[in-house]
């Protein structure tokens, strides 16, 4: 919900737990620290029985909008897109409120791993523990929604997914959006 030209409330939908809700800012504000073009938090809102975050936006729209309302401009927005994503994944990062991406994974190969053959839930754990350990950024829902576009400049919201670890696990995390539900075709 936009307060006022400068200002925007995101309100949680799905979850009430504010120590989540929390969880999240702290994550958007050490990746601003950090250098990665966020959205600025500020702070935890109530807005009715539900919880939200007060985030300063200016005059944007979401990447996704850029590319129906500017399709003249398609190659440079996905150029910007690709930077980006270079950016987010070379920064580095080493402050251990960053949930690791490996971990994230492996743990949910093992919660899936009842409803796999041995040998395929094996190999899936394997392949996630064959991948070298980074320190850097990964966003982990970077889909053309979850950017917004202010003039010249990209800025990441939703950083709930935030987490450090190989650029491979963004492409991974692409896969759902774009591949699985065709979020943006």
């Amino acid at each position: 919900y936009r307060l006022d030209k400068d200002t925007i409330v995101k309100v949680f939908k799905r979850t009430s737990d504010e120590h989540q809700i929390e969880r999240e800012l702290k994550l958007a504000k050490q990746a601003f620290v950090a250098g990665v073009p966020t959205a600025i938090s500020f702070d935890i809102v109530k807005v009715g029985d539900k919880f939200g975050v007060r985030f300063e936006m200016l005059d944007c729209m979401s990447l996704k909008n850029a590319f129906v309302k500017y399709p003249e401009q398609y190659n440079d927005l996905l150029d910007k897109y690709v930077k980006l994503l270079k950016k987010i994944n070379t920064t580095e990062c080493y402050d251990p409120i960053i949930p690791d991406a490996k971990k994230f994974y492996l743990q949910k190969v093992k919660e899936i791993k009842p409803y796999l053959e041995e040998k395929d839930a094996q190999k899936c754990l394997d392949l996630i523990e064959s991948i070298p350990d980074r320190m850097t950024f990964v966003h982990g829902d970077c889909h053309f929604k979850n950017i917004m576009v202010q003039g010249d400049d990209f800025l990441l919201i939703d950083m709930d997914t935030l987490s450090r670890g190989h650029p491979i696990f963004e492409l991974a995390a692409l896969r759902a959006p774009y591949v699985a539900f065709e979020e943006d075709d």
